[in-house]
């Protein structure tokens, strides 16, 4: 940031002949919090450079004008953060992934034959380009499978209507399988426990509301409980597939 300040007087309003603030590019990222919400992820707002002749008056009044026209400018730059909200997937962060495979696959061959003219160098470009296409293109299609597998589980967890249930959805959401075989041992543990919560939750629920808010809460928790029965065992089998999904992409 550069200013240029002509005056300063006693009652601390001050003139500047010029204000100027760099162009700023921001990244916001919105972790998931403890309702499992989908989340922002990665935003990229670029904000223009901002300039000023001429300004004057106290430090706050400049400081509120100079926030109000950044402010104007992300609205300017909201599309970006509702394309990048993670409900299903990030559109421009998938945008950008294929579009490096796509340009991979054009650009590997031509420099292979500026670098070296030979037929086996140009075969090893399009091997490498073709590469680069194939994994970026199929990340994006994983990826897209399982945020929406992810965003389908967490409707069908908040359906039920169990803060408990929920929670410890959220917590399952935070292990991450480091391979295939720890995948689907944690996709059928998944399963296994939808399905027993929810055969569990049609005694469980009555029982616990019972005991914190009297009858209102046996009624509460009959309501979950029957909701439950189908859901959670839905739910766990939404959770098999997206654990399944993550594993392949890992």
């Amino acid at each position: 940031m550069g200013y240029d300040v002509l005056e300063e007087n006693i009652e601390d309003n001050i003139v500047l002949h010029r204000m100027e603030i760099f162009p700023l590019d921001m990244t916001i990222s919105v972790g998931k919090n403890s309702e499992f919400y989908p989340v922002i992820s990665d935003a990229i707002v670029s904000l223009r450079l901002f300039q000023r002749l001429s300004t004057s008056g106290n430090i706050n009044s400049i400081f509120s004008s100079t926030l109000a026209a950044y402010i104007a400018e992300a609205y300017s730059e909201l599309y970006k953060i509702i394309a990048d909200l993670d409900l299903l997937t990030s559109p421009l962060q998938n945008g950008r992934k294929f579009l490096h495979g796509l340009k991979d696959f054009v650009m590997y061959p031509l420099e292979s034959l500026v670098l070296d003219d030979t037929p086996g160098a140009f075969m090893f470009g399009v091997a490498r380009g073709t590469k680069s296409f194939l994994l970026n293109t199929t990340d994006v299609l994983f990826t897209m499978l399982m945020k929406l597998f992810s965003s389908l589980s967490w409707s069908i967890h908040a359906l039920t209507f169990d803060p408990e249930y929920r929670e410890q959805k959220y917590r399952v959401a935070q292990q991450h399988p480091r391979n295939f075989a720890e995948g689907l041992k944690l996709g059928f543990y998944e399963l296994g426990r939808g399905v027993v919560s929810g055969l569990i939750g049609v005694f469980e629920r009555p029982f616990t509301g019972a005991s914190k808010e009297g009858f209102l809460g046996f009624l509460k928790g009959v309501g979950q409980g029957l909701i439950g029965l189908p859901l959670k065992p839905i739910g766990g089998s939404v959770e098999f597939v997206r654990i399944l999904l993550e594993s392949v992409l890992k």
